[in-house]
Formats: structure tokens, sequence, C-alpha cells
């Protein structure tokens, strides 16, 4: 976009055809409305586990989301907090998670 370059990540859990938009040099990721942070605990589909197993693999910074504030503080810990509420039902120590 512009001059800059985005990857497209493929996000299904909101609908089949979710993307993600990354900026790996700015560590910046435009996420519309893919579910990306789960904040308890439910029974998810194997493709709502998608979107935090790809985006924990990558340095991300700041999500900005279709809807609501930007997260811009412990951004890969809470996404590793999201893929285990979603594959397990129980949150994750803090503890347990490496810091960013």
């Amino acid at each position: 976009m512009g001059d800059r370059d985005f990857e497209v990540i493929h996000t299904p859990g909101h609908g089949s055809d979710s993307i993600c938009l990354n900026n790996e040099a700015e560590r910046a990721l435009f996420g519309g409305d893919s579910p990306l942070l789960i904040t308890s605990p439910s029974p998810f589909d194997a493709g709502s586990l998608t979107a935090p197993d790809k985006l924990c693999a990558r340095e991300i910074r700041r999500i900005d989301f279709g809807h609501g504030a930007p997260l811009t503080e412990r951004t890969k810990q809470r996404l590793r907090e999201s893929r285990r509420l979603a594959s397990t039902g129980v949150p994750a120590c803090e503890s347990q998670l490496t810091r960013h």
C-alpha cells in the first residue's frame, strides 16, 4: 500500500476469507475483524486457532483492529494467551509467557 510492503495473512475465523495485513518493517498489523484476541474460554473451531498461530510466529508490536483502540503493549504475550485459551480453555500464567 502506497510505498510500503504488506504481507497478506489468511486468518479465517470471522469469515473463511478473512485476512490481516502485516507490515514487517513497522511491526504493525491491520487485523480488521479477524478474531485475534480471545478473552474468554469457549469452544473454538480449528479455524479460530489459525490466526494466533500465524501471528505468534511474527514480530508484531502493534495491532490495529477494525473496531476499538489499537493494541500497543504486550502484543506477543496477548496473542500467545489467546492461542492457549482457544486451544485449552485455560488461561496461561503470565510467568510462562515471553514478554515483548
